[in-house]
């Protein structure tokens, strides 16, 4: 006679099969052997055991990193790119002729206006002034005496002794040198002025450029070469094109108060310099689609320098206390743009969201979310909603834990 039974050992259904002997113990590794050999499932599946597997358990999850949505302002920046400009630039060009017999400066030398730069000959027309001087004199004296000639006359007329002929030979001569004598005043303050023209001062506060006339050097007025050139560095000026799309906001916003302005040069680390706009075009350029404006700095430091690239970002309207996120927690979706929020159990959960603007590292967040919720900044990819996390950032990670752990 054979008999089946089917024990329990430890939670696990075995299979024994015998024959004509019925063995009264058996070793549970014998138990576990037979088992297998039932060609049955030893092990009842554990939810537990499942539930810790889909979601990494404990001590398991996707590693990310998180911030917590905050309330800051924030201004809208427009990044571009512009050209230096100095602020004013003049080239000295000799107003008379003659040899240079100064240089009172060096090439790329910061000078202040009223410095003396160059002295030209001035003998010449230092002699020009002299001659004219003693014309006048000479043509004074003669005046004055014409002009009592004609009083003389003028009394003799009343008394009958002189005819009224006589008299006004006498009254024209007297008014022709007086002419004569202002023409000869003419004659000295063009001589003065030539001679004056003879010392160029600064005629603004800059910095030379590469000297082009040199002592001894000959300058002529009809066909002027310029001397040297000055480039006022501060303040200074910044050109850059702004997209049309940008117009309306730009127009209003320095109708109201003046709007800041910084700039770089391309590359750079150092901090921007400041500034503010100064000048809107009367007209979009429709080639580019952009508007031309410029920003004036102070520019104290010299940082910026004439003809080189910047990058420049121009401050509109500021979003006074936004919810804000970090820009690396906003992703793109089919459905628009979403993040994913760290629920107390180390949990995420999928969160669509609105955004108004973006400022560098920060986005302005207008729905969806709520100040103090904390959202997946890295490790987006790696998520789907109901995923378990690790918060590897100390602040995330602890409060996580107080979250996971009541």
């Amino acid at each position: 006679m054979s008999a089946s039974t089917s024990p329990t050992v430890a939670g696990v259904s075995v299979c024994l099969r015998v024959g004509r002997v019925v063995l009264a113990v058996l070793p549970i590794a014998a138990l576990l052997l037979a088992a297998d050999g039932c060609g049955r499932t030893g092990a009842a599946s554990d939810p537990g055991a499942a539930k810790g597997a889909q979601g990494g358990g404990s001590g398991s999850g996707v590693p990310v990193l998180t911030a917590a949505a905050v309330l800051k302002d924030v201004p809208q920046l427009v990044q571009t790119v512009g050209t230096v400009e100095a602020y004013s630039t003049v080239s000295i060009e000799p107003l008379v002729s003659g040899t240079v017999t100064t240089v009172a400066f060096a090439e790329g030398q910061d000078v202040t206006k009223g410095d003396l730069l160059f002295k030209i000959d001035p003998q010449p027309y230092q002699v020009a002034l002299d001659q004219a001087k003693a014309t006048l004199a000479k043509d004074t004296a003669t005046a004055n005496n014409a002009e009592a000639m004609r009083a003389r006359n003028a009394d003799l007329l009343k008394r009958g002794i002189l005819d009224q002929q006589d008299y006004e030979t006498s009254a024209t001569q007297a008014v022709s040198l007086k002419a004569a004598v202002s023409a000869d005043q003419a004659q000295v303050d063009s001589a003065a002025l030539q001679l004056r023209y003879t010392t160029i001062l600064a005629p603004l506060s800059g910095q030379t450029g590469t000297l082009l006339i040199h002592e001894g050097n000959l300058v002529w007025t009809a066909t002027p070469t310029p001397m040297v050139v000055i480039n006022q560095i501060s303040p200074i000026r910044v050109a850059f094109g702004l997209p049309a799309q940008y117009l309306s906001e730009v127009r209003t916003s320095h109708a109201a108060s003046a709007l800041e302005v910084t700039a770089r040069a391309a590359g750079s680390t150092d901090a921007a310099s400041r500034g503010t706009v100064s000048f809107l075009d009367n007209a979009v350029d429709p080639s580019t689609g952009t508007l031309k404006v410029k920003g004036t700095f102070a520019n104290t430091d010299q940082k910026l320098w004439p003809g080189e690239l910047v990058e420049v970002s121009l401050r509109l309207v500021v979003a006074r206390q936004a919810t804000v996120v970090p820009a690396e927690a906003v992703q793109n979706g089919q459905q628009g743009q979403y993040v994913y929020v760290v629920n107390a159990d180390r949990t995420v959960a999928f969160r669509a969201v609105q955004v108004s603007l973006r400022n560098g590292d920060d986005v302005v967040v207008t729905s969806g979310l709520k100040v103090g919720e904390e959202v997946v900044t890295d490790g987006v990819l790696g998520l789907i909603p109901g995923a378990r996390i690790q918060i590897k950032n100390a602040g995330g990670a602890a409060a996580g834990a107080r979250g996971a752990h009541p």
